[in-house]
């Protein structure tokens, strides 16, 4: 498993997160700025819990390879 910095989970969470909400806001969702400030109070088990995953189906590296800079980039 690859070693990813706080930041690059914090990014790779806003990028999903606004992925999600890309065709409107539900009632009780937090807008893409509030969540960007949630996140940014998270401590690093925190990040991974909201991150969530496993071991085998999910794991860190794939929702990196998915949400991470290259996402952010294309």
């Amino acid at each position: 498993m690859a070693e990813y910095t706080d930041q690059q989970l914090r990014v790779a969470l806003c990028a999903e997160y606004e992925w999600l909400c890309h065709d409107g806001l539900e009632e009780g969702d937090m807008t893409q700025s509030q969540y960007e400030f949630y996140v940014s109070k998270l401590n690093r088990e925190q990040l991974l819990s909201e991150i969530g995953g496993d071991d085998h189906y999910y794991t860190l590296d794939d929702f990196m390879n998915h949400w991470g800079e290259s996402y952010a980039d294309s």
